[in-house]
């Protein structure tokens, strides 16, 4: 994983600034954090009105808007 993220980063496609281990433990916490969050019933108690799958793809993709580089 972090080579995978490393060749991101030399070819501009993430940010150069973040290490791939930071990175690689920043995603994962991220993805463990949702998850979690929706198997722990925190989507219903925070009033969540996407169903669960759109919420999550949502928030991936807002994670990944943050780290490209373009």
């Amino acid at each position: 994983m972090v080579e995978l993220i490393e060749r991101a980063q030399r070819e501009g496609r993430l940010w150069p600034g973040i290490s791939g281990d930071d990175l690689v433990f920043s995603s994962r916490a991220f993805i463990y954090g949702v998850a979690r969050m929706w198997i722990d019933g925190h989507f219903e108690e925070w009033k969540v009105e996407k169903p669960a799958p759109q919420t999550m793809s949502a928030a991936l993709d807002l994670f990944i808007a943050m780290i490209r580089a373009d």
